[in-house]
């Protein structure tokens, strides 16, 4: 049965492997692979295959895997921190374009800002992750460093050779598939060559057909036809030349890939010939191995009874974090009461303010207003305490909010550290009660009154029919103790027995499967949780700093309205005063009004009268205009004028002789018209 149990703990070693990351593959400097495995052999040795040599053989397996494990938790913080940074960077950016913007609102800057905090908390939180890791990492390289003796460092050796194999593997795969993926596109280019090569015969063949037919005939046609044929014969050769020069490339690559996947080969093949050298060994030795039922027992109850004390420990600070889960609870109902009344004494504070600043406003009189005025300051002193109680209150409410989140987690922390331990403990008490059968049946093997135990001491190389043999015997020496009856009626009971804990075990192992999701999936949202709180705090805080900073202003705008009410007192007298005068300016102003429809009117029409007369002035220019027809007799004349904005034009008859001259004429200025007549004598 313990060989049983060692191959099985040997295969789950060796499955785990597959999971590991890149590690040196040799052993610690104290000791050489051949000595780990000579070691393993060497049952005899208390330093090797000693129930103590076996757990430090498993021991060093378990510290390589720590330490590759804490590897991969550095690399994932150390990408989520990379990631949080780059999103800093994208808030501050974003940050900088809203400051740069004239037109941003406040709140859309005050937004910005509150994101830039966000991802800078993030980051925070991320490099703290990053440090805890690190030190992780650290401690696991030194567990490492620190293994020594043989059998430790034969696990390691395990270990590390089963890392090895694993990225051989991966290479190996990687290789083949690149391999296979060159020689894809090597064949389609070497097709694509023949086919070429095919297309460029047949357009020779074409050409000379259509060149024997030129000579044969040499006409406009054969001669196209001709001409046509040998630039399609010199096309497919280019197309042949493009198609031979991209085969060389296509070719070069497969033999590369080719190399690369027998060189992985190569590599998966040393890895695989190490483990199975480590494993021969291991297994030789697990063949070799003469039990030591009393340390193992020993070993069994102490585990029992550590898991037991620490699932007791674990349970009371269960209970506490219970407890406190509970008070704190308690404790946020009577904040959110508290913040409740401290907002509704703040809205009746507001209203009573309101309702003071209209009386206020509708006092009149200095005694009324006198009155109003110390009602509204009254009133304010109230709304500022009301603001600050209910500032007060909604800061208690945040911190008891966080306490009973922080407790929450701590509950939920505790109640799986309770489960997970439960299932430690039940593993336990499992594994101590598989060794006490165990030692029960190596006991009556070792009986001297059971004629097993001779033929036991010459066959413990562990063969299946010498087994079978040493069972036999026993069985036939119980039943010449017990009776035959007797062991036969137990022996049935005995199989219900098994059969009824199989399925319980079945059952019980499906259920830890599931609790240890669950629990795995609660650790998570528990990190998250954690994560979320410390941003909620960040936030009350903040929340609290405005509170304060409005509870300042809101003294500063009670002042102001002290002052206001002042003012309002003076500027109702001034108002008073400023009515009277009103009064005569309106009675002066309507008098000015009359005299200005008066003035309006007779501005009108002497702006009418100074356009006639514009117009005049221009009639009488052009007329002047008009000379006289050069020579004796009758003749047509035409002028001109322009005065002060007007245009005019005159058109007359004239007449010349050698003692008499006369004009007629007629002018037109902005629909007025002018007539003129003159004459002149020579004595």
């Amino acid at each position: 049965m313990k060989q049983k149990l060692l191959v099985a703990s040997l295969a789950v070693a060796l499955q785990s492997g597959v999971a590991f990351a890149a590690f040196d593959t040799s052993p610690p400097a104290d000791t050489s692979l051949a000595d780990a495995a000579a070691c393993i052999a060497m049952f005899d040795s208390p330093e090797c295959l000693s129930s103590e040599g076996v757990e430090s053989f498993f021991n060093g397996v378990s510290v390589a895997e720590t330490a590759y494990d804490a590897g991969l938790s550095l690399a994932s913080s150390n990408a989520a921190l990379a990631t949080a940074e780059d999103a800093v960077a994208e808030a501050e950016a974003a940050l900088a374009v809203l400051a740069a913007d004239p037109d941003v609102t406040e709140l859309a800057l005050a937004a910005a800002q509150a994101d830039v905090d966000d991802a800078a908390l993030a980051a925070e939180i991320a490099q703290d992750l990053v440090d805890t890791r690190s030190a992780e990492k650290a401690a696991a390289d030194a567990a490492v460093a620190a293994i020594s003796g043989p059998a430790a460092s034969a696990g390691v050796a395990l270990a590390n050779a089963q890392i090895a194999r694993s990225e051989a593997q991966v290479l190996a795969a990687t290789a083949d598939t690149a391999e296979a993926a060159a020689l894809a596109a090597a064949d389609g280019a070497i097709d694509a060559a023949e086919d070429a090569d095919a297309t460029v015969q047949a357009n020779l063949a074409v050409f000379q057909a259509a060149q024997e037919a030129y000579d044969t005939d040499p006409t406009d046609a054969n001669l196209a036809a001709q001409t046509l044929a040998a630039q399609n014969y010199l096309d497919s050769r280019d197309a042949l030349a493009e198609a031979e020069a991209a085969v060389a490339p296509l070719q070069a690559a497969v033999d590369a890939a080719t190399a690369a996947s027998v060189e992985a080969d190569e590599a998966l093949a040393e890895a695989t010939a190490t483990v199975t050298e480590i494993t021969a060994a291991v297994e030789v030795a697990v063949q070799q191995w003469e039990t030591h039922i009393d340390q193992e027992i020993a070993n069994r109850e102490a585990d029992v009874d550590e898991a037991a004390t620490e699932l007791t420990g674990l349970e009371t600070a269960a209970s506490t974090a219970e407890a406190a889960l509970t008070e704190a609870t308690t404790a946020t109902t009577a904040a959110d009461a508290d913040a409740t009344a401290a907002a509704d004494a703040l809205a009746l504070a507001e209203a009573a303010t309101a309702d003071a600043a209209a009386a206020l406003a509708a006092a009149e009189g200095a005694d009324a207003i006198a009155v109003a005025s110390a009602e509204l300051t009254s009133a304010q002193d109230a709304e500022a305490e009301a603001a600050l109680a209910l500032a007060v209150a909604e800061a208690a409410l945040a911190d008891a909010a966080a306490n009973e989140a922080t407790a929450l987690a701590a509950s939920e922390a505790a109640a799986a550290l309770v489960t997970s331990q439960e299932v430690v403990v039940t593993g336990a008490q499992a594994a101590l009660s598989a060794a006490q059968t165990e030692a029960a049946t190596y006991a009556d093997l070792r009986d001297d009154t059971n004629p097993a135990a001779a033929l036991l001491d010459s066959v413990l190389t562990g063969t299946p029919a010498a087994t079978d043999v040493v069972f036999a015997i026993s069985d036939t020496h119980v039943a010449a103790q017990t009776g035959i009856a007797a062991n036969a009626e137990d022996i049935a009971t005995n199989a219900e027995g098994v059969a009824t804990n199989a399925d319980g075990i079945a059952t019980n192992a499906a259920g830890i499967a599931t609790n240890a999701d669950g629990i795995a999936t609660n650790a998570a949202g528990i990190a998250t949780n954690a994560a979320d709180i410390v941003v909620n705090s960040g936030r009350i805080d903040t929340n609290a700093a405005n509170i304060a900073l409005n509870t300042t202003e809101i003294v500063s705008n009670r002042a102001d309205i002290d002052t206001n009410a002042t003012n309002i007192v003076a500027n109702r007298t001034s108002i008073d005063a400023n009515t009277a005068g009103i009064s005569a300016n309106r009675a002066d102003i309507d008098t000015n009004f009359n005299a200005i429809q008066n003035n309006s009117m007779n501005i009108s029409r002497l702006s009418d009268d100074v356009d006639v007369l514009r117009s005049g002035v221009a009639t009488a220019l052009a007329v002047a205009g008009m000379p006289l027809a050069p020579g004796a007799g009758w003749g047509v004349a035409i002028g001109t004028g322009h005065f002060d904005g007007e245009s005019a034009f005159a058109a007359g008859v004239t007449y010349r002789a050698e003692k008499v001259n006369f004009k007629f004429s007629v002018g037109s200025s902005s629909g007025e018209t002018s007539v003129s007549a003159g004459m002149a004598y020579s004595f």
